[in-house]
């Protein structure tokens, strides 16, 4: 009887799910200071089927009620008057998450791109990195 029990038990248990795949950073942005800031960061690119994930991380303390506008541009960091790409979520309380269609990751490492973090204004650029392969740097 307790036989019968358990085996019934483990035909009826679910099996496991299988383990996710970790997220591959298929580019990376190493966030400089610009306009006196002392923060640095990074973002970074990952894979996510056909779209892309931009997750930017900024080290240091922030007004919780302060958003800072966030995009790809084309064009290096040292350009500023570098043509929008794509839009991202705002950086508040030092983080943001965008998931994108476009561009690809072949389209924004063929030529140079930048990822920019303006103040609350949209006016100043407070952080910029080029987008690169990740162990790769390029001159900005």
């Amino acid at each position: 009887m307790i036989l019968l029990a358990v085996a019934s038990f483990l035909l009826a248990a679910e099996p496991a799910p299988s383990p996710q795949p970790s997220p591959v950073v298929v580019a990376v942005a190493g966030l400089r200071p610009t306009a006196g800031s002392h923060v640095s960061g990074e973002a970074r690119l990952t894979a996510a089927g056909a779209k892309l994930d931009v997750t930017i991380t900024l080290d240091g303390v922030f007004i919780p009620e302060m958003q800072y506008p966030a995009s790809i541009r084309t064009g290096g960091c040292t350009n500023a008057a570098a043509p929008l790409t794509v839009a991202l979520r705002a950086v508040q309380e030092g983080s943001s998450r965008t998931t994108v269609a476009s561009p690809t990751v072949a389209e924004l490492l063929r030529t140079p791109h930048s990822l920019r973090i303006m103040d609350a204004g949209g006016t100043r650029m407070l952080w910029c990195g080029e987008i690169v392969m990740p162990g790769t740097k390029r001159p900005g």
